[in-house]
């Protein structure tokens, strides 16, 4: 089957629920934010957690783009609540349904020899910790104090942080909750719902659910674009290059998944067998088929994970520049992906100023391709509309545009911000 990128770009927002824009379609009757977000979580499969916070955090734009009248408090109702129904897991750090609990104990999960040896080197320090949490219910290291300052991760910390975070990624503890960005741990067996799963995972099984669900997460990639990403999921050496092409054949004999030919790209493209329906749907659309709205894409989306696969489908190029020095910077430090219809169309780099309630744009810039836009009237409403949402969600009452490409954009579109105040 061969489909044209307009058909690709479609498909894949459809299945990652931004196209048609959420925002300008007609909600049911019984439509509920807290039910569209778990139903958004599930349908996602992954959503990427990241505490900065330059505007809203990275899981929360995830979910802000898709559901209409989302709050964080959605989201932490599935996680942290009583109907708990998701659980942050591996790293770096992931949102998933707690029906994938038990596939991730799948080979690799388990301690490696040097992992071990540090569990024997501080064996004392992790029964202290596994009583402490016992006997006091769930804790984060800010209640263990007076504590050893060693190295780990990105800085130097305390003793007892090593710890939580080696008896968490090994499914011994779990988050409990969290309080802002600070995460407080339980025992595992006091965190989990009695439904979930536990039972152990046959290598096979693990093995096949993961290339699979690299796939559902992913929705459309090509055979180097699944294999970087199952790697990633699975276990980076449990399989070579070959077996992971071994086991991408077996899945198209299976018929699990399918393979599209895309119009101008060498590579072809894989999909769930399961999607085609879907995809024959959008090939026969035409173009107008859907009411035009802006969105602004989370630096670390899933949608953006594949800097190749953005390239190739929307022409457009991305990088996140958080880590990037500042004088080689080439957009900002917190930029946003603007998606209009199904193009990524252009760029915005913002700051919360939440003391102040004041939503500053430092560059609202057009790519090149698509700075016609500008002068248009519908994509300008589209643009303040998505603004005024956007200001709102982070907590802002005005706006400020510092600098727009083009230079008219940010004037037009900052005084249709102001009417719809």
């Amino acid at each position: 089957m061969e489909i044209t990128c307009e058909t690709a770009r479609r498909f894949l927002l459809a299945k990652q629920g931004l196209w048609p824009a959420p925002f300008n379609l007609p909600l049911p009757p019984d439509y509920n934010p807290l039910t569209a977000t778990l139903r958004t979580v599930e349908m996602l499969g992954i959503v990427q957690v990241d505490t900065i916070s330059v505007v809203a955090r990275n899981h929360d734009l995830v979910l802000f783009s898709r559901v209409p009248g989302y709050r964080p408090e959605h989201l932490d109702h599935w996680l942290y609540g009583p109907e708990r129904r998701l659980f942050e897991s591996l790293y770096p750090l992931y949102i998933q349904p707690l029906t994938d609990y038990r596939l991730l104990r799948q080979p690799g999960r388990e301690p490696s020899v040097k992992a071990r040896q540090w569990e024997a080197e501080q064996a004392e320090l992790i029964a202290l910790v596994l009583s402490e949490i016992e006997r006091r219910g769930p804790l984060s290291s800010r209640n263990f104090e007076n504590r050893p300052i060693v190295e780990g991760g990105w800085n130097v910390v305390k003793d007892v942080t090593n710890a939580l975070w080696h008896l968490w990624y090994y499914d011994r503890l779990l988050t409990a909750y969290r309080r802002s960005a600070v995460r407080y741990y339980d025992l595992s067996e006091r965190v989990l719902p009695d439904w979930v799963d536990i039972r152990a995972v046959e290598p096979a099984e693990a093995k096949r659910y993961w290339a699979v669900r690299t796939l559902k997460v992913l929705n459309l990639a090509s055979a180097a674009q699944w294999s970087a990403r199952f790697k990633f999921f699975y276990n980076w050496n449990a399989l070579s290059n070959k077996e992971r092409q071994t086991l991408l054949q077996e899945l198209q004999d299976f018929t699990t998944f399918s393979r599209v030919r895309i119009s101008g790209l060498k590579e072809d493209y894989y999909l769930l067998t399961k999607d085609l329906p879907l995809l024959e749907q959008v090939a026969a659309m035409p173009d107008a088929t859907s009411p035009l709205g802006v969105s602004f894409i989370a630096p670390l989306d899933s949608l953006m994970w594949d800097r190749r696969r953005i390239e190739e489908l929307f022409d457009f190029e991305y990088l996140w520049e958080v880590y990037v020095p500042a004088t080689k910077r080439r957009w900002g430090y917190y930029v946003l992906p603007i998606l209009y219809g199904s193009q990524l169309i252009g760029r915005l780099d913002a700051k919360a100023e939440r003391k102040g309630g004041r939503l500053l744009v430092h560059n609202l810039t057009l790519e090149l391709a698509h700075q016609r836009l500008a002068a248009d009237a519908i994509f300008q409403h589209a643009l303040a509309q998505a603004l005024h949402r956007f200001m709102r969600f982070n907590g802002a009452t005005h706006l400020q545009i510092s600098s727009s490409t083009p230079a008219m954009l940010g004037d037009r579109v900052g005084r249709l911000v102001e009417e719809i105040d």
